[in-house]
């Protein structure tokens, strides 16, 4: 696939990237020159000069080092005529005038500082805020606000480089609006002409402006021709919306919509996909995605999240990525949250919309209409009891599964004990759960409760030690930690399975007061955890260099309570262990590892190993593997090939497939004024295999228009670490 588009503006004013010209040579300095003189009154204009003569009573000549200030104007010269009466200065000699963020320098000027007006013949300018610069046959300074020239280039090269170089008739900038509009432009790249328009309107600031933006070409075997013209509305300052018309050759005219708005209590999006009788699918598909977040008051806030399809296969034929095809489920979700300062509590209603139907309908995820959750925040004092509660009300519905509410109350009461060389916390809890089933459910049982009490003694010390890394001075750590959990056995096989599950086994389940997930299942427990940590800390800047953890539960009696009716009776749970280094500045490492208690082997372990000097510097080496069902490799880069080339690379490969997921490939230039990039990218598509390719384009020229696939998206979750 090639494509070209312009990214849309984003909401607001967000300050503008100063990194992208850290090839220029040049770089002017932004504001007010800081030798002008001070205008004490704004209404007043103060103007200094080596010498001056008296022609009449109104009338004074200037010469040598002329400057002058009125508010926000500075003019500097080597002679003029000041006309008092007028308030107007007739200017010769290496002119140059500033106002805002716009300077221009000429052979001779006419400028009426307290009107906001003149004219500068034979000019150049540098427009700071886009470190652009040019030339005009004259500059009038129509107010303030508004400057006109006539006879213009414009560019954002270094001063000798013409690389890419605008020249209009006219060039009306509006410091207000943030708005600059040209007439008969004729845009050049490496003094060959290749654009003309008789009007065109672009920002000068990071406002944002109504207005086409580029329009995408693309081409794929599944949908043939694609082409869309995207129309940015710039409605108010809060509020803005995109239009964009997609036609796809073998499937028909798509219309896509995209509102953003702020308000004085939050912000949301609306995003809206509308095919009208699909050729290929013979059917009218479409998306609706909304999303809300809204603060009412300091404590009360709401958030709304709701996607939904017209089918099942909409992200397959025609997303564009592995992440979006592969989607299972889309949430619908809309809650109410209350916060105060010694609880907090929410009301929620969910719901999903499965989007592959390869999950049996009586394996997809129950609606919670509503959820009512609750849980204390009270800070935890030392040396005293610390009470503590949670709570949740569910209504569970499903429609092939058994459906019925949830009642689940846990209160709980701590006793901690720290210093800074130990801690000790012992915790008493008692958990209630109560059930009301529809139609008493599969065994008949219409109200189920359980109680089931539990106590947990966590504990730790922390011995230290000083130490070098090098000729730096480190701090090392010693950090045995115990944890014994204890829970008696329920009979809890008559409880449906509303959303509790079985979590994969790392390190930090190993502290954990119930080894399932959701409120279903209350583990029978009498075990120990014994877990050790080591770091490294930078003795003057406490910056942590390494850490290292390990740890395992000794079971004591087997566990009885599962999803199934089988009996867990191991001594001892699977060896997992984590760390993450950073030896060196650029370098950094982490390692997850779990070793299988029965066999001695690793059975799931992951290692990422990222060296990243600077921002356009990166390379990610990672390994996961999961006995037996994954084994992938997966190395990323950006790396300099000199100061202006990069090379952009990925490889995610299954060794258990023998086949490349995704494989990224591609070339980068990047000069002070403008930039191009071509990546090619093949990846799996779906989970059957299917794989598709693009080809990527892309051309800048800064601080005028990008043309090309917007390839930042990709290249952030292709590489880890990447920044535009």
């Amino acid at each position: 696939m090639l494509s070209l588009l312009i990214a849309t503006p984003a909401m607001g004013n967000p300050a503008a990237d100063d990194d992208q010209w850290t090839l220029c040579r040049t770089h002017a300095e932004t504001g007010m020159p800081p030798d002008a003189p001070d205008a004490r009154n704004d209404a007043a204009t103060v103007i200094t000069a080596d010498e001056a003569e008296t022609l009449d009573r109104d009338t004074v000549a200037l010469h040598g080092d002329i400057r002058a200030r009125q508010t926000d104007q500075y003019l500097r010269a080597d002679s003029a005529i000041y006309d008092r009466t007028l308030d107007r200065l007739n200017a010769e000699g290496n002119i140059r005038y500033f106002k805002q963020d716009l300077a221009i320098s000429g052979d001779n000027a006419e400028v009426s500082l307290g009107r906001d007006t003149g004219v500068i013949n034979e000019t150049s300018y540098d427009l700071f805020s886009r470190h652009a610069r040019g030339t005009a046959e004259s500059a009038t300074v129509e107010s303030k606000d508004v400057t006109l020239l006539r006879g213009v280039t414009y560019t954002t090269c270094d001063i000798g480089d013409d690389s890419w170089l605008l020249r209009s008739s006219t060039l009306r900038l509006n410091q207000k609006s943030g708005i600059g509009t040209a007439r008969n432009i004729r845009l050049s790249f490496k003094h060959v002409p290749f654009f003309y328009f008789p009007y065109l309107s672009f920002p000068i600031d990071d406002q944002r402006k109504t207005g086409f933006l580029a329009p995408s070409y693309g081409h794929s075997d599944d949908n043939g021709t694609e082409l869309s013209l995207p129309f940015y509305i710039n409605i108010a300052p809060q509020f803005d919306a995109t239009l964009e018309p997609r036609l796809i050759s073998k499937r028909g005219t798509m219309i896509k919509g995209e509102t953003r708005y702020l308000n004085p209590i939050g912000r949301g999006q609306l995003n809206l996909e509308y095919l009208p009788g699909d050729d290929l699918a013979d059917r009218d598909r479409g998306l609706i995605n909304f999303r809300d977040r809204s603060r009412f008051t300091s404590r009360l806030s709401s958030g709304i999240d709701i996607a939904r399809v017209s089918d099942t296969e909409y992200f397959r034929d025609l997303g564009n990525s592995l992440s979006v095809s592969s989607i299972t489920h889309l949430r619908q979700l809309a809650s109410l949250d209350y916060q105060s300062d010694l609880w907090t509590s929410s009301v929620r209603l969910e719901n999903y919309q499965t989007v592959d139907d390869t999950i049996p309908k009586n394996s997809r995820p129950y609606q919670r209409l509503p959820q009512v959750l609750f849980k204390t925040t009270r800070p935890d004092e030392d040396g005293t009891l610390n009470y503590n509660l949670t709570g949740e009300y569910v209504d569970f519905r499903h429609d092939t599964r058994i459906s019925g509410s949830r009642i689940d109350l846990k209160p709980s009461v701590e006793y901690p004990l720290r210093s800074p060389a130990a801690f000790l916390a012992p915790m008493i809890s008692v958990r209630h759960t109560q059930y009301d089933i529809d139609d008493g459910g599969a065994a008949g049982v219409a109200h189920i409760s359980r109680t089931l009490p539990s106590f947990s003694l966590d504990s730790g010390i922390f011995l230290e030690r000083d130490s070098h890394w090098g000729a730096n001075p480190m701090i090392h750590t010693l950090e045995p930690r115990l944890y014994y959990l204890y829970s008696p056995f329920r009979e809890q096989t008559e409880i449906p399975l509303f959303d509790t599950a079985l979590p994969d086994f790392s390190y930090s389940q190993l502290f954990r007061d119930n080894r399932f997930s959701g409120s279903d299942r209350i583990g029978d427990a009498n075990q120990m955890t014994l877990a050790l940590t080591t770091r490294f800390f930078e003795k003057e800047t406490g910056k942590e260099r390494l850490r290292a953890s390990i740890g395992r539960i000794f079971y004591f009696q087997d566990r009885e309570v599962g999803l199934s009716n089988q009996i867990a009776d191991s001594r001892a749970s699977d060896i997992v262990a984590e760390s993450a280094a950073s030896l060196v500045p650029q370098l950094t490492t982490r390692l997850d590892v779990r070793c299988d208690q029965e066999t001695d082997e690793i059975d799931k372990g992951s290692v990422q190993l990222q060296y990243m000097p600077n921002s356009r510097s990166i390379v990610n080496i990672a390994y996961r593997y999961l006995d037996p069902t994954l084994k992938q490799s997966d190395i990323s880069f950006l790396w300099p090939l000199g100061r202006r080339w990069h090379i952009i690379g990925r490889r995610n490969y299954s060794l258990l497939d023998h086949r490349a997921l995704e494989t990224l490939a591609g070339l980068e230039y990047q000069s002070c004024c403008w930039r191009a990039r071509i990546v090619n990218r093949r990846y799996v598509n779906d989970d059957l295999g299917e794989t598709r390719e693009n080809l990527y384009i892309q051309f800048e020229l800064k601080g005028l228009a990008g043309i090309g696939d917007s390839l930042e998206s990709v290249l952030e979750q292709g590489i880890l670490g990447y920044e535009n």
